[in-house]
């Protein structure tokens, strides 16, 4: 255990963790006044848009503090920087993977308890702030807190495919779920943005991968009428991926494998 655990880590990594988490749970005060509130009011909408920012920055900022803190002392922050291109390429590959995943998963399950929730959330006066929390806030708090902070408070720097399984694990039991397929499809997730995280060592490609991921699941609320999703999703799923892979590999330290702290394809390709 003490090749995989950091000494005395558990505790404090459970007792951030429960802080922030409660503290996160603050941002969806707005989402339940507005999911109650029948009439529709601009001036609601733009106040409910302004406390669920206000609360989500409270909440990143306490856990950014707390996630610079720790990787001040990780050898893994000392590793050296990652080249844009190698950031593409992962999120490329991650969101391919996704969207592979997600294929698979629709074939046992039509959607998810956690999706429902988000759809039943959503009204003339919460769509904004819906879309907010679902296209930036979640992506950032949850990758500071699963990827950035479990990772690397709980497990030994040199570790990679542990602290992924185990980081997807709890990520996925943190969403609500309601079988085993469910708990699949959010599990899948953790070890594709795990993967996305360590191979590239920047949160920024977990943080990115994910704002796509939930961006493209929110749009496609609202295009689910009949066949819609699998006849537009998957097309526009599918210029994303090519425009991403066309922007990476025209970035020339791409094409540089030698060059010290950059990122090569084939590193991508294992």
């Amino acid at each position: 255990m003490n090749r995989i655990i950091k000494k005395g880590a558990i505790v404090t990594t459970i007792s951030y963790f429960l802080v922030i988490y409660i503290i996160y749970q603050l941002v969806d005060i707005p989402l339940v006044i507005g999911s109650f509130v029948r009439h529709r009011s601009i001036a609601l909408i733009i106040g409910l848009a302004i406390a669920t920012a206000l609360l989500s920055a409270l909440s990143i900022w306490f856990t950014y503090h707390i996630y610079k803190s720790v990787m001040a002392r990780s050898q893994r922050a000392s590793r050296g920087s990652v080249s844009w291109a190698g950031i593409i390429w992962a999120v490329a590959i991650g969101f391919t993977a996704i969207c592979l995943s997600s294929r698979f998963f629709e074939m046992i399950i039509r959607t998810t308890r956690n999706q429902q929730e988000i759809q039943n959330m959503i009204n003339p006066n919460t769509i904004l702030t819906v879309g907010i929390m679902v296209v930036i806030i979640s992506p950032i708090v949850e990758e500071l807190l699963i990827r950035g902070l479990l990772i690397n408070l709980l497990f030994k720097d040199d570790l990679f495919w542990v602290p992924i399984i185990v980081s997807s694990l709890i990520f996925a039991g943190l969403h609500a779920v309601a079988s085993l397929a469910q708990f699949g499809v959010y599990f899948v997730m953790g070890l594709i943005l795990g993967w996305a995280y360590l191979k590239t060592n920047t949160l920024l490609t977990s943080i990115g991968l994910h704002m796509l991921n939930n961006g493209m699941a929110y749009l496609s609320l609202f295009v689910s009428v009949g066949n819609w999703p699998n006849t537009i999703m998957i097309p526009l799923q599918a210029v994303v991926i090519a425009i991403l892979a066309f922007v990476a590999y025209r970035q020339k330290d791409l094409l540089q494998p030698h060059v010290v702290n950059k990122i090569s394809v084939s590193q991508f390709r294992a």
